[in-house]
């Protein structure tokens, strides 16, 4: 049974090739024609509806403003100075920016950095310098609040804060320095650091990620300042 079906479809696909080879120029044209006019009449009369595709809106970040208030972020920084038994050695603000000083442990700049960096979706730590004063620090930052950033807050914002190591500046002598009862040439390296001559007094400490200052006087009073 298959097998006739199989021929009578061969035969009239046969004969349907023999009658177009033999159709004048006129008729081959109109059967080209013919699909695209079936097509045009089908789409005239049952048109495709066209679905409307929303596109999700990215809100532009980089030109959000912060809008709030300065005074509620230096009160909520006075809380946590307080709370903390931290010392204010200098608060204010201006356009965008807060100026924040304050006397620190080592223990508590981690504490301190973090809270400063989850003051908002604004906050951002610009600029910041320790200066070590007897037992403790002056942590000095600007606070910027020009952009706004994505955060997560569940996150913790750790940052690690290195120990540095001590260095005494006792004396100065053409290209040499004695660091730590340790003669040096300048130029050359401590701990990685590079030696660098200021002036008659003073020498940088210098790496890529920090550079510390060396003074000496007379009085052998000795002076590293971090930054």
């Amino acid at each position: 049974m298959l097998i006739a079906i199989y021929i009578g479809v061969f035969v009239m696909l046969k004969y349907i090739d023999s009658k177009f080879s033999n159709s004048s120029l006129k008729v081959k044209f109109e059967l080209y024609l013919l699909p695209l006019f079936l097509a045009y009449i089908f789409i005239y009369f049952f048109p495709i509806e066209n679905k409307k595709i929303k596109l999700i809106s990215i809100p532009q970040i980089e030109n959000v403003k912060f809008k709030g208030s300065y005074l509620d972020l230096i009160k909520s920084l006075e809380n946590y100075v307080k709370e903390n038994k931290l010392k204010v050695l200098n608060i204010k603000h201006t356009k965008e920016q807060i100026y924040f000083k304050v006397e620190i442990n080592m223990k508590d700049i981690n504490k301190l950095i973090h809270e400063i960096e989850n003051l908002n979706k604004f906050s951002n730590l610009s600029n910041v310098s320790f200066l070590r004063d007897k037992n403790s620090f002056i942590f000095d930052a600007i606070i910027d609040f020009k952009k706004y950033y994505i955060k997560n807050e569940k996150e913790k914002i750790v940052h690690k804060i290195a120990k540095t190591r001590k260095y005494k500046l006792k004396a100065i002598i053409d290209k040499y320095v004695l660091i730590n009862n340790k003669w040096l040439k300048t130029g050359s390296e401590i701990d990685g650091y590079k030696i660098k001559l200021l002036n008659k007094n003073t020498i940088l400490l210098d790496s890529k990620s920090k550079k510390i200052n060396l003074k000496i006087y007379k009085n052998e009073k000795y002076t590293q300042l971090q930054y």
